[in-house]
Order: C-alpha cells, then sequence, then structure tokens
C-alpha cells in the first residue's frame, strides 16, 4: 500500500513538473510575439546655433531606421524648418518638417516608401541615414535618408511565338535588329523631367536631344536656379572671360559648377555675395581661371561662398 501512495505522489510530481515547463514555454513563446515593439528614437543633437556642442555632424550616419521610428534634434533658433529628402531607387522626395517657432526639441516620425511615393517599387527593408546637417542661422537644417529595397521578382517575357516556315520548307532564319545609334555631335537642352511641387523637388536635365546623353541635372528650387545660371553663365561665356555671378542669397556651389568651370579652364569667375547670407558686407570673391573647385567640396557635395572666401582673393564692401 505504502509503495502504490509513493508511485502516485511521484507520478504527480512529474505531471506537475511537465505542466510547469510547458506554461513557461507558452509565455515565453507568445508573450514574445505579442510585445508591442518600440519605435526607435535617433537624437541628432543640437540643430542651428553656431558652437553648440551637443551636434555632433555625421554622428548617426549609417545607421538604419523603419517607418515609425522618431528622429529628434534641439531647435537653437526657433524660428527654422528642416528639410528631410527620402531617396529611393527611381526618384526622391522632400518633406519640411516645421519648428514650433519657440526653439526646444523638434522631431518626426520616418515614414513607409509607400506613404513618400505610392509609386515606388521594391519593398522597403529599411532607411539609412545617408547625412544630416545642423544648418546655421541663414540655412535649413537637413536630413537625407535613403531606402534599401528588396527587389520584387520580375515575370520573365513570353517568348514570341516563331513563324511558320512555307510549305515547301525553304524558309531561312534571319534577326531583325533595329539600326544603331549612329555617331553624332551632341546638343545640348534643359528639359524638364519632374515638376517641382510644395511637397518634392523638381528635376532638370542638360540632355542631348539626339541620344539623351545627359551632362548636367540640377535640382527645381531656388537654389537649382541660382546653379543652372552659374553653369549657363560658365559654359556659354566667350573665351577667357571673367564670369560675374552675384545673389543676396545664402547660397552655394554644387558638383555641376565644379564640373562646367572644369570644363572651361578659360574662364574666371567674380562671384559678389553678402557674408552673411541676406545680410552683412558685400564680399567679392575673384576665382582665377583654370582653378578646380572640386576639392573644395564638402561630403554632401557643396562648396560655400565663405569656403571659397577663405581660400581666394576677396574684397570686402560694407554696407
Amino acid at each position: 500500500m505504502k509503495r502504490g501512495t509513493e508511485s502516485q505522489k511521484s507520478l504527480i510530481r512529474k505531471r506537475q513538473k511537465n505542466f510547469f515547463i510547458f506554461m513557461l514555454t507558452f509565455i515565453l513563446v507568445v508573450g514574445t510575439q505579442i510585445m508591442p515593439v518600440m519605435a526607435a528614437d535617433v537624437n541628432l543633437g543640437a540643430f542651428g546655433g553656431s558652437g553648440e556642442p551637443v551636434y555632433q555632424d555625421g554622428a548617426h550616419v549609417g545607421e538604419s531606421v523603419q517607418p515609425g521610428d522618431t528622429i529628434s534634434w534641439k531647435n537653437i533658433d526657433g524660428a527654422r524648418a528642416c528639410t528631410v529628402t527620402y531617396e529611393y531607387p527611381g526618384g526622391s522626395a522632400t518633406r519640411t518638417v516645421n519648428v514650433n517657432g519657440s526653439g526646444g526639441t523638434e522631431s518626426f516620425n520616418v515614414l513607409n516608401l509607400n506613404d513618400v511615393d505610392p509609386s515606388a517599387s521594391g519593398q522597403l527593408v529599411h532607411w539609412e541615414i545617408v547625412s544630416h546637417s545642423p544648418g546655421n542661422d541663414f540655412s535649413l537644417g537637413t536630413i537625407t535618408l535613403r531606402a534599401v529595397v528588396e527587389e520584387a521578382p520580375s515575370t520573365p517575357p513570353t517568348p514570341p511565338t516563331p513563324p511558320t516556315p512555307p510549305a515547301s520548307g525553304g524558309g531561312k532564319k534571319t534577326e531583325n535588329k533595329g539600326p544603331d545609334l549612329p555617331p553624332h555631335e551632341h546638343h545640348y537642352i534643359w528639359k524638364v523631367t519632374r515638376e517641382a511641387t510644395e511637397d518634392m523637388d523638381g528635376e532638370e536635365l542638360y540632355i542631348c536631344e539626339g541620344c539623351n546623353a545627359v551632362m548636367y541635372r540640377v535640382p527645381l528650387s531656388a537654389a537649382g536656379v541660382f546653379i543652372k545660371n552659374s553653369i549657363n553663365a560658365i559654359i556659354n561665356a566667350k573665351p577667357g572671360a571673367t564670369v560675374e555671378i552675384s545673389t543676396r542669397r545664402w547660397l552655394t556651389f554644387n558638383t555641376a559648377v565644379c564640373d562646367a568651370l572644369s570644363s572651361r579652364p578659360d574662364v574666371s569667375i567674380k562671384l559678389s555675395y553678402l557674408e552673411k547670407g541676406h545680410m552683412g558686407d558685400g564680399l567679392t570673391t575673384y576665382i582665377p581661371a583654370g582653378t578646380d573647385l572640386h576639392p573644395y567640396l564638402n561630403d554632401e557635395g557643396y562648396v560655400g561662398f565663405l569656403c571659397l572666401k577663405a581660400n581666394f582673393p576677396t574684397e570686402r564692401k560694407s554696407q
């Protein structure tokens, strides 16, 4: 009788142990599935305000973010928006994040690829932070995100049905090849390929009418118009001319302007601008003929006027 009782107790303990193991496994598996996924928070530091030690340029470049993640920063000036550019295969889109007007912490939630452009192809894996700039007292802060996508498998086209040979069997197989484009002299024109909208930058190409070869690409924006006019002034200048470029906005040259200047080593530039963007003393910087501006470009492909002022002869005209 005692042996039977011990056997029953052992069986009960064994069943209790198995039940405990089952419940623990169930909680771990099911609990992991229903646990809410917390969105990541990337803090870029302080945007605007010179000398702010909080901001670390490039500290988060290369990091991955997902739709719904929060990107935040400290807005020093309290009077400037931030532009966020989403780059993806086949295009790009820009969104403006408005500040609250009084400074403090600003943030936005990362969009899904379909929300940026419903026509974009591929499955979004994640966004990668390409660059972020705090701007300064006269320019917007900028953030650039690039989509990493997984392309959908393409369906191979159905091969055409071969023609039925003549009944005599004397048919001969031929290949129908289109004519090759003959060599030609490029004739470039400016052509708008995507109109700018309130939410998305446009694009204008300096493109060959005959073969669609592209020499220059410029965005359709205030800065893009300045860049386009600068390129036109350089490439259309008379031999040995000094091109005069003047602006009262806080603008920059980009890679395309440097390319145009390199293509005209006989041309010099007289650049007139204001020291503080839209105010301050007038400055005139002289860039000699044969100058290569590419070494002065920053990581984002731009060279600012103050950088040129520090490296080339400059005259000041007090206001």
